[in-house]
């Protein structure tokens, strides 16, 4: 029994055979990296990536920021959230905060 000697060359892709795949691969990709913005109830805002494109993850380098998705949450962001909380001191119950408060009823 016989055998027929295959090149090597000849199993591999020719190179616009390659390009070819290459280009296919990478339009089934997401061409943009994909944003969305985040609006919270304090007037604040956070913009972030939910999916990073082909590109991105070869040469990390940013896509201009376009966002395609606009969340709304009607809590307060966390910078806001931290300026709220009032930090309690031990002194706390020395403070008379009824002269310095406009609102009170008198």
């Amino acid at each position: 029994m016989t055998y027929d000697t295959v090149k090597t060359t000849d199993l591999e892709p020719r190179a616009h055979h390659k390009r070819q795949l290459q280009s296919l691969v990478t339009c089934r990709r997401s061409a943009m990296c994909e944003w969305y913005r985040r609006n919270y109830a304090c007037g604040h805002h956070f913009t972030g990536a939910s999916e990073w494109c082909y590109r991105y993850s070869q040469t990390q380098k940013r896509c201009k920021v376009v966002v395609t998705q606009v969340d709304y949450d009607s809590s307060v962001c966390k910078s806001c959230m931290k300026k709220s909380a009032k930090t309690q001191v031990p002194w706390e119950h020395m403070i008379d905060r009824s002269k310095s408060d406009p609102n009170r009823d008198e």
